[in-house]
């Protein structure tokens, strides 16, 4: 029984490990696996908002998912406007 348990925990991490290695190689994000949404800024919306919105399948962290929106869109900050455009960087799984 112990024997299961320990190779199902091994599978299981290598599981995780092949699905984080898809969107990273040696630790830099793997663009090619990217798909890039156009958005518009709605009212009250937020970098961190939006980066909670579009990286639900946390491949990044929040902050290296808000440094990825600002490194994409050319922005100097976190500060953004309503009706401004973005380029959205979304991984596959949560692509419709």
């Amino acid at each position: 029984m112990k024997k299961i348990y320990v190779f199902g925990l091994a599978l299981g991490l290598a599981i995780i490990m092949v699905f984080l290695s898809s969107h990273r190689i040696n630790g830099e994000i793997n663009y090619e696996n990217i798909i890039y949404r156009q958005i518009t800024v709605s009212s009250g919306d937020t970098l961190w908002s939006l980066a909670s919105e579009y990286n639900s399948s946390g491949v990044l962290e929040p902050k290296e998912y808000v440094d990825l929106i600002k490194e994409v869109n050319n922005l100097g900050s976190d500060k953004i406007m309503s009706g401004t455009h973005l380029v959205m960087p979304v991984f596959p799984e949560i692509a419709d």
